[in-house]
């Protein structure tokens, strides 16, 4: 971007999202220099998962991998035609019921969709979009069901911040559409990594860990709450074999530049 080379700029982005897609749903696309070049981000994104898609015919944890974040970011955008092409041989039930959400009015039916699905955070947050009376119960259960133990970055998020379900709610209120609500701007938080094994490596024996990183500017709902919807895993060989040959050409044409 400082070199005025927007377009690589946005290959180099979009490489980093298909290795972490959720970070898609950050608010940091929509402000700043980066909005300027969002819409290429997710061009360029896309065609990443396409031609992930050309190699993975016979590798299927990698086109699984693929179509579920392709469908994921299709329905992020709205895409719903795409999303369900997506998601039609990987067939979540998360996934699902987004699709049956995005379609439907029938909230009877929804609701007995959503009742059905895995005791995760996103059902909760679902039930609470489709049963006003319920929001606060339902968001309680959405937070308690996000925090867990094996997961080190979520040990430092068990309280959810102050006035979010209120602000949550007074957004769901005001709010037709729960993709709107889901996307929505003002439910964002900037938390801070804690540095894991900073006491036993820097012999730091009392006080609080650090948490002295960048804040990661987040949409609390996508990155707290409905992580589901996205296969994040650590390590992926394929994936990241094929990621590093496509790093490696960008890095080829930046130098050509």
């Amino acid at each position: 971007m400082q070199q005025g080379k927007p377009e690589l700029a946005a290959q180099a982005i979009a490489l980093e999202l298909v290795r972490q897609p959720i970070l898609i749903t950050s608010p940091v696309w929509q402000i700043g220099p980066l909005a300027a070049i969002a819409d290429e981000i997710i061009e360029q994104t896309l065609k990443t998962y396409d031609q992930l898609e050309t190699v993975a015919q016979d590798d299927t944890a990698l086109s699984s991998n693929n179509l579920q974040n392709r469908g994921a970011l299709h329905c992020w955008l709205g895409d719903i035609t795409q999303a369900e092409s997506d998601w039609a041989s990987t067939a979540t039930p998360l996934g699902s019921a987004l699709l049956q959400l995005s379609q439907s009015a029938d909230s009877a039916s929804l609701r007995e969709i959503v009742e059905a699905l895995p005791e995760t955070s996103a059902k909760y947050v679902l039930l609470a979009w489709l049963e006003p009376t319920e929001r606060w119960t339902s968001l309680n259960k959405a937070w308690a069901n996000s925090i867990k133990t094996e997961d080190l970055s979520t040990l430092n998020r068990t309280e959810p911040p102050e006035n979010l379900f209120e602000s949550m709610i007074r957004a769901m209120s005001a709010t037709d559409s729960f993709r709107e609500w889901f996307r929505m701007i003002n439910l964002s938080w900037q938390p801070r990594s804690q540095r894991s094994g900073f006491g036993v490596l820097s012999r730091h024996v009392d006080g609080p860990t650090p948490s002295d990183f960048l804040p990661q500017i987040e949409n609390i709902v996508a990155s707290q709450l409905f992580t589901d919807i996205y296969i994040n895993a650590p390590y992926m060989f394929d994936l990241d074999r094929n990621l590093y040959a496509l790093k490696q050409n960008l890095l080829g044409g930046i130098s050509k530049n």
